[in-house]
């Protein structure tokens, strides 16, 4: 199953932004007056907000209450990103306050407004509170058999929702390039003392190094710590080296300062 993250580029690009723009955090405060905490980076659109302040309507019963932003997490960055409808049911504390055709309802309505503009995810989430989130599972479970828009309905619990969508920075880098490939080649030669071939390769992973510098630092930063090991290590080991070598040695440390730093 694919990883979430959330995305708010996608929601403030949405056109509704500038009428209701606002954060999760924000819109469950409104109900709920501080007893549940999101991620307060996680921007949305505020649909009752929207509903009541441009469409003049004074009670929404057939929206969700916000949309977020998500993308797919691969490969160190978010792909595929599309808005997604979030409904709040903190409250509930009986299954007798599910309606299968309401929760419907709310779904369609609210990707109706967000027109096609964007790319709406297929799947919505419903947030409950964390005591009341197995009633929740289980009759989602037992009603989206019949079919129907709740097919795509999560529920959740308010703990469970950080899980669910987190944040990029929740996630492990996952270098490019192994540390085994950049060392293999270098010890191979070292164990044979081919110091050209060593001194060839050291250069070519710290000019790899530098084309990620700008690009990707998190790269940058794996491969020249792999580098300052492995040079470390050379360096220690005292190998009797002529005079061209030692040169060469200087030279690389003055082109890679980032080998002794």
């Amino acid at each position: 199953m694919e990883e979430w993250i959330y995305n708010n580029k996608i929601v403030r690009e949405h056109s509704l932004f500038r009428f209701c723009g606002s954060t999760l955090n924000d819109v469950s405060d409104k109900d709920y007056k501080g007893k549940y905490k999101f991620n307060p980076d996680i921007e949305c659109l505020d649909i009752d907000e929207f509903e009541k302040n441009v469409q003049r309507k004074q009670q929404s019963f057939h929206t969700g209450d916000a949309v977020i932003g998500i993308s797919a997490y691969e490969n160190n960055r978010g792909i595929n990103p599309r808005l997604m409808v979030v409904e709040l049911r903190m409250g509930y504390v009986s299954i007798s306050n599910l309606s299968k055709q309401d929760m419907e309802a709310k779904v369609t309505y609210t990707k109706s407004l967000l027109g096609g503009e964007k790319p709406i995810s297929r799947e919505s989430i419903f947030i409950f509170n964390n005591s009341f989130i197995e009633q929740a599972r289980s009759w989602f479970d037992r009603n989206s058999r019949t079919g129907g828009e709740l097919r795509n309905c999560i529920p959740v619990s308010v703990s469970d929702f950080s899980v669910k969508v987190k944040s990029k920075s929740d996630f492990p880098y996952v270098p490019i390039h192994k540390e085994e490939d950049i060392k293999m080649s270098i010890l191979l030669y070292e164990e044979k003392t081919d110091w050209i071939n060593v001194f060839r390769d050291i250069r070519y992973w710290c000019n790899k190094a530098e084309e990620y510098r700008y690009k990707n630092i998190s790269e940058f930063g794996h491969i020249t710590a792999v580098l300052k090991e492995l040079w470390k290590d050379f360096k220690s080991k005292c190998y009797t080296l002529n005079d061209e070598e030692e040169l060469t040695l200087l030279i690389i440390e003055e082109d890679f300062d980032f080998l002794i730093s």
